[in-house]
């Protein structure tokens, strides 16, 4: 079947929402089974994931799930829940907390902060958040943990308790935290990545400095301080007139451009620099049937240069492990090229859905002399101010 993009509103089924995004809740109106009991969780067995090298502990009884790069674990009332997946980034643990944090202020209401402390898992240091936070209708007590070895962050761990059954539920989620066993801390680099940044820092001076400014922010690793990512106070507000969750905010020398469909399957924003040279767009799109990332960054790719052209791709990151942690069954990659005398950067992420694809677009352009100053100047200001790090967030429910 011949694919095409018709581009369409950001999803409101992907919300990374406690308890059910993570796993699958039972038909419609199944009763509820009593909570699972003290003496019910005292009866554990070891679950072991070969392929990210890490174990833990968990009642039987519970539900537990392997996919793509996640494992969740659901109390079978879906009254708690845990998921955890192993960190690839070379990042600081404070910094890696602060951008899921980011993420989970987005997609839950109410997100309530009540303890920060620094506690150990086994032998191994752990940053640990605690809180509150409204999902559906429901309050759920959330704990956050970043395990961390030589200041590299390691091991990320989410789980929630519905506040109604916390006290007698909270007692089984810290043995399973207590029995996580990370099997190989080593993280290994990959030639293509060491040959992507060695690239990178060979290129400096034509635009290096921006595209690993943007490739960090993308793969939630060492992002620029608040103060470098605030816009001032006279940049001008920009919404999509039916896609309400896209809203950017651009210079106020610079012009937008809204591309929107009236059948409501596509639309995005555009601002382009006042000389024309360097442009920004965020662009969303449901294509009818399957959609490969490649041909969703070929897209990106004609976006930015105005022709489907060869280009010199200079880094290339799956964000795969970071995506799907997040969102389940998304998947995510970053990309920067040279064209001519420009440096391009794009993220595109795709999310399955039945019988489409949604397909969604961060990306920037702009002269190789001047995009280290345009990425820090403005790209990292639009995309800090609109949540999305370098990618497109999905909007939450409601």
């Amino acid at each position: 079947m011949k694919k095409k993009f018709i581009v369409g509103i950001v999803s409101l089924l992907l919300a990374f929402v406690p308890g059910t995004a993570l796993s699958q809740l039972g038909p419609p109106f199944q009763p509820l089974q009593p909570p699972t009991t003290a003496s019910e969780a005292t009866q554990t067995q070891k679950y072991t994931s070969e392929q990210y090298k890490f174990s833990f502990d968990y009642p039987k009884g519970w539900k537990v799930q392997e996919q793509q790069g996640a494992v969740n674990v659901n109390e079978p009332q879906n009254l708690a829940w845990v998921t955890m997946w192993r960190i690839t980034q070379n990042v600081d643990p404070q910094t890696y907390l602060q951008n899921i944090e980011t993420q989970l202020k987005q997609q839950w209401q109410n997100y309530k902060v009540t303890s920060r402390s620094e506690v150990k898992i086994g032998s191994i240091d752990a940053l640990k958040v605690e809180g509150e936070a409204t999902s559906q209708g429901k309050v759920w007590i959330f704990t956050l943990l970043v395990l961390h070895q030589n200041n590299q962050a390691k091991f990320m761990v989410v789980s929630g308790i519905v506040k109604e059954q916390y006290a007698n539920l909270s007692p089984v989620r810290e043995r399973i935290f207590n029995s996580i066993t990370l099997q190989d801390t080593g993280e290994a680099v990959t030639s293509q990545q060491t040959q992507q940044q060695t690239q990178t820092t060979q290129q400096a001076g034509d635009g290096s400095e921006g595209i690993e400014i943007l490739r960090n922010l993308a793969r939630g690793g060492n992002p620029p301080p608040l103060s470098q990512i605030t816009p001032p106070s006279d940049w001008v507000h920009v919404s999509h007139p039916t896609i309400y969750m896209l809203k950017l905010i651009r210079p106020p020398d610079w012009k937008e451009e809204i591309m929107q469909d009236p059948s409501g399957y596509y639309g995005g924003i555009k601002i382009i620099s006042s000389d024309n040279q360097a442009s920004l767009y965020v662009y969303c799109s449901v294509v009818f049937g399957a959609v490969t990332l490649e041909e969703g960054i070929r897209e990106g790719i004609r976006l930015l240069t105005g022709s489907s052209p060869q280009v010199d791709i200079v880094v290339e990151d799956d964000l795969h492990r970071f995506i799907s942690a997040m969102w389940p069954g998304a998947d995510a990659r970053f990309i920067a090229f040279r064209y001519q005398d420009k440096v391009g950067a794009l993220s595109c992420m795709i999310f399955p859905m039945s019988g489409a694809t949604q397909v969604h677009l961060h990306a920037c352009i702009g002269p190789k002399e001047k995009f280290d100053h345009l990425t820090k100047e403005v790209f990292v200001k639009v995309f800090g101010w609109a949540g999305a790090g370098g990618y497109i967030t999905p909007a939450p429910r409601g």
